[in-house]
């Protein structure tokens, strides 16, 4: 299974940065109001709150399964 189809949140989070790029949407933002490296900055934190989502959410899948979960899809749920 793949870990973006575990849960709604994951396949949210997964169509927000994969189907729509966000880094060349802030920094076209931010260059439109003169602050390019502002807009650099941004794009940084966006990739460290994202890598930080990803990394507790494996973690929480790694829990689920030691605990003897296992895992389905949302979507075959549905």
């Amino acid at each position: 299974m793949h870990i973006h189809v575990w849960r709604p949140i994951d396949s949210f989070m997964r169509e927000i940065t994969a189907r729509r790029n966000p880094n060349v949407a802030i920094l076209m933002a931010f260059t439109l109001f003169s602050s390019p490296l502002l807009g650099f900055h941004f794009v940084a934190l966006w990739t460290i709150l994202c890598t930080v989502f990803h990394g507790v959410r494996l973690l929480q899948a790694m829990k689920f399964g030691a605990r003897g979960g296992e895992f389905t899809s949302w979507l075959d749920a549905a």
